[in-house]
């Protein structure tokens, strides 16, 4: 999409910037973006822009969380690989703090000095942000792990950032933080012809878990491989993969589970990445 809005994009210059159902604060949060995230200018209202996302999702964002410009197309980045990552005047931690970014914001690097990075803010400002731990290589194991440094973080209908996820969105975060992408919502996650269904005694790290109630998909979570799931549900937790009546305990009593295998989403990944890439419908979002 980077390539093809022209002169309609837009960059996100906020940590967070929510999209909402219509151009008013007082309708439904649907979904968020994060800084340097690039969108498209689909219509305008007043002072609201509905704007597609680079998922294809779609909503209305204020023109305050928005800077017209494109992303650079070429040069280095820095993901944020904690909850939450400061931007100093200077490399020191005593220095004033510039701004915040999320996990999973990509930033553009143009230096670094004792371990940290120096990089742009949408428009004019530079920064320094503070050292980050880098994820290392892809594994199932390692894609487990970033999701349980998100454990504690509250449920938000609508999120997809370390304020506040909702299932499907802390799903797509973590998953696209290791280079591999699923759609927004849990019912469009399910449909993917990428991932296919295997028994749940067969389900490995990082495996989907989506949960039906009659025709309709109202929760995912991931397996842990430990007999276990980590989802959003009221907060990010680990909780048993099946009770002894064979479902999730809880709210999701009365739900069917279905297991879904990441291998192939997974092998096109590795795929892509051999190749020098970079690693980096339904509306249900319970």
């Amino acid at each position: 999409m980077e390539s093809d809005c022209g002169n309609n994009c837009l960059l996100i210059k906020t940590p967070v910037a929510g999209l909402y159902r219509s151009p008013s604060f007082r309708t439904e949060l649907i979904t968020q973006a994060v800084m340097w995230e690039q969108v498209e200018i689909l219509e305008t209202s007043g002072d609201w822009y509905r704007v597609r996302q680079e998922d294809n999702y779609r909503g209305w964002l204020h023109k305050f969380y928005a800077h017209e410009g494109a992303k650079p197309a070429n040069g280095s980045r820095v993901v944020i690989n904690e909850r939450h990552g400061k931007i100093h005047t200077q490399p020191d931690k005593n220095a004033q703090i510039l701004a915040e970014a999320v996990f999973g914001t990509e930033l553009p690097e143009t230096d670094k000095a004792r371990g940290w990075h120096h990089v742009r803010l949408p428009g004019a400002l530079t920064g320094w942000l503070e050292p980050q731990q880098m994820p290392g290589q892809f594994t199932r194991e390692a894609l487990i792990h970033t999701a349980e440094t998100l454990i504690g973080v509250p449920y938000l209908w609508g999120g997809r950032t370390a304020f506040g996820f909702d299932c499907s969105g802390f799903v797509q975060t973590v998953f696209k933080h290791w280079g591999l992408d699923l759609p927004r919502d849990s019912g469009d996650q399910f449909a993917m012809t990428s991932l296919e269904s295997i028994e749940p005694d067969c389900s490995a790290p990082g495996d989907l878990v989506f949960f039906s109630r009659k025709t309709s998909i109202v929760h995912v979570g991931v397996a842990t491989g430990k007999g276990s799931l980590i989802h959003c549900q009221g907060a990010v937790r680990i909780d048993p993969l099946f009770s002894t009546n064979n479902v999730l305990p809880e709210l999701l009593q009365d739900t069917r589970a279905v297991v879904k295998s990441i291998e192939k989403l997974v092998q096109t990944r590795q795929g892509l990445s051999s190749e020098g890439s970079s690693d980096l419908g339904s509306e249900v979002k319970s």
